[in-house]
């Protein structure tokens, strides 16, 4: 027969048990006069990123040639990315990417000027404990672009509002876990070069 501190006792067991055994262990809990076994998975601990990104149109594309502006930026921020599947790590933030916005080729002008635009940045990687590698996927989307530039040539000065227009190809890198560990990869298309540095500022060494 149960007593009432027993049924207490294994009622709390079971709701701290999955929580802090390791994984590959069963927890066994007598609750209500039976004996239940739970799997446990063993959550893995947060990972933090250093990433460096950066986007530049390319000068002798099309577009530039054509006189549209060369946009080129940088950001550099760090994301920890948390447990929340088995295996499994990801992260969000905000950031702001500041820009150069560089004259055009040819241009009877020479113009120059700055802008920004707001990003919302996604981070996902699923970790192979075995091999202790992970797959880092990523992206971002952008919102409040703004962006001018100043143009000076015969016909005199004028400022102009620019819409921004940026977007990376690189999609994911294969890295190991441990901590200083860094991944350089590069892209290229028709209008824009992209570079992307990925290190392991935390990790589960």
């Amino acid at each position: 027969q149960l007593k009432p501190a027993d049924m207490f006792r294994d009622l709390a067991d079971a709701l701290k048990g999955p929580w802090t055994l390791p994984a590959q262990v069963l927890y066994r809990s007598h609750l209500l006069g039976r004996n239940y076994k739970f799997d446990v998975i063993d959550w893995l601990p947060p990972i933090r990123l250093l990433i460096q990104h950066r986007i530049q149109a390319d000068p002798q594309s099309a577009k530039s040639k054509m006189g549209m502006a060369q946009f080129d930026g940088a950001v550099q921020f760090e994301i920890p990315l948390e447990p929340y599947a088995e295996d499994w790590v990801r992260g969000e933030i905000n950031i702001v990417r500041p820009m150069v916005v560089r004259y055009v080729r040819p241009a009877p002008h020479a113009c120059s000027g700055s802008g920004s635009e707001v990003e919302h940045w996604l981070v996902t990687a699923h970790v192979d404990p075995k091999s202790e590698s992970m797959t880092v996927q990523f992206g971002y989307v952008t919102s409040s672009e703004q962006a001018s530039w100043t143009c000076t040539g015969p016909s005199g000065t004028f400022t102009n509002a620019l819409y921004v227009d940026l977007f990376g190809n690189l999609e994911s890198v294969n890295m190991a876990t441990m901590t200083g560990t860094k991944k350089d990869v590069t892209g290229r298309d028709t209008e824009f070069h992209e570079w992307l540095s990925v290190t392991v500022v935390e990790g589960l060494n």
